[in-house]
């Protein structure tokens, strides 16, 4: 009974430290520029949806984006494997 109550108290304890942190960086994001607290948004969503079990939803952009790669493969504007093999290669640190 008593290692219970201990969990049940530590357990309080980490939930109003992460609590803490949390309102913190929320109050410090207040001040950040627009597309930082859109960011934030964005993540804190994403994380919100896989908490609650939700199942992805890609945003306008990221179909777009989606929309233009199947377009550009349908032109034929595709890179072979040698040549991202070098861009990786040139890009790689040692």
């Amino acid at each position: 009974m008593v290692l219970v109550r201990l969990a049940g108290r530590m357990a309080r304890a980490i939930v109003r430290a992460m609590s803490k942190t949390l309102r913190d960086v929320l109050a410090r994001a207040e001040s950040w520029p627009d597309w930082a607290q859109r960011d934030l948004a964005e993540i804190a969503s994403q994380i919100d949806r896989e908490v609650r079990g939700d199942r992805y939803r890609a945003t306008r952009e990221e179909l777009d984006k989606l929309d233009e790669a199947v377009d550009q493969v349908r032109r034929g504007e595709v890179v072979t494997e040698a040549e991202v093999e070098a861009i990786f290669a040139k890009h790689r640190t040692s």
